[in-house]
């Protein structure tokens, strides 16, 4: 019989917390595998609370409150970019509060309680397990971490650390692959959506998210091959009415991006 991969073993498809024979609590995070080189992260849209932790306090600049419907929109882009490339990409979706675990932290960071642990590490094996699952088949792939924010709702906030994170892609494609007509930025912008930074000639530097822990971790700068792009997506676009039309529309844009950007097939075995 064949071992289970760490991607396999890490599909928790349970959006409510129980506890295995162990005694151990269940991770409270969704996880679908994909057969695409495409991986999508939604950290902050967790609605259930972790049994037995205490909340973090908002101290330091801590964030606890939501971003309302990214994890809805996440997997509405899965589906949409399902329909336009025929195959799914990988998906991580963090189910519990970000006031008990911010998945988009360092560790120190993230949690203050232990019973918050199981959760952050959970999250974070199946993401690395999702990006070694691509490498491996496709030899490298791309990482869209998807985000909220309420300082321009109706804008698509850019968060690279100002290139970094997809050093790989502006290498190997330049910097059209990031803001030219088959970037998934310059498709949605062709779409209508405002865009910050709004540059399509030159790198602009990101002042309000440049982003965060995941992208960071993750991205080519750090020799992963995995190009990471964060997505701050704002209140209009995620609204119950608009939701469904960003995902369609984003789903477009990534798939616009992946033919012209990703690997087309697998690597030979």
């Amino acid at each position: 019989m064949p071992r289970p991969t760490p991607l396999l073993l890490a599909l928790l498809l349970l959006p409510i917390p129980t506890r295995a024979a162990d005694d151990k609590p269940t991770p409270l995070i969704t996880v679908q595998p994909g057969n695409l080189p495409i991986i999508l992260s939604s950290p902050h849209g967790g609605r259930t609370p972790i049994p037995g932790a205490q909340p973090r306090e908002a101290a330091n600049g801590a964030v606890l409150v939501r971003d309302d419907n990214t994890a809805e929109l996440t997997l509405a882009l899965a589906d949409a970019i399902e329909h336009e490339l025929g195959a799914r990409p990988y998906v991580v979706i963090a189910r519990f509060q970000r006031k008990f675990a911010d998945a988009n932290r360092a560790p120190a960071e993230a949690y203050t309680d232990p019973a918050a642990q199981p959760h952050y590490d959970a999250f974070h094996a199946a993401l690395k397990a999702a990006c070694d699952d691509v490498r491996t088949k496709w030899g490298r792939g791309a990482l869209f971490d998807i985000h909220g924010q309420a300082q321009s709702a109706k804008a698509i906030i850019r968060g690279t650390a100002d290139g970094q994170t997809v050093s790989d892609l502006l290498k190997r494609d330049g910097l059209d692959a990031l803001l030219g007509p088959t970037s998934v930025l310059g498709v949605m912008r062709k779409a209508g959506y405002a865009m910050e930074p709004d540059d399509t000639k030159s790198l602009t530097k990101e002042t309000r998210f440049n982003g965060g822990f995941i992208v960071r971790t993750y991205g080519s700068h750090q020799g992963t091959t995995i190009d990471a792009l964060q997505l701050e997506l704002g209140a209009d676009l995620r609204s119950k009415d608009h939701l469904q039309k960003t995902a369609k529309d984003l789903g477009t844009a990534i798939a616009t991006f992946a033919r012209a950007h990703l690997p087309k097939t697998p690597l030979p075995r």
